[in-house]
């Protein structure tokens, strides 16, 4: 990371950060709990362990859909502070 991305980071607010990673996510889903997570992230997750990262309890492919109201609060944070989409390696 750039100096400037790092700050960025540390500013991102904590809402935006997948709990899996602690980092900002750029294709959220919620699960139906309520929790939110970086979908790459979660389908890892599930794919070694059915259960919620968070919760403990019962949790499946089929749990999770699109997070658009955070994806949208997300993309109009990064607009404001300039932050890029993270790059994949």
């Amino acid at each position: 990371l750039t100096k400037m991305e790092e700050e960025l980071f540390h500013k991102t607010p904590e809402e935006f950060l997948c709990p899996i990673t602690y980092e900002r996510m750029e294709r959220p889903v919620i699960d139906t709990y309520g929790h939110s997570y970086e979908e790459e992230s979660i389908m890892k997750w599930i794919s070694k362990d059915p259960r919620s990262p968070l919760t403990r309890q019962p949790l499946h492919v089929e749990d999770l859909k699109e997070n658009t109201e955070l994806k949208e609060k997300i993309e109009a944070w990064k607009k404001q502070n300039g932050a890029f989409s993270k790059e994949k390696s």
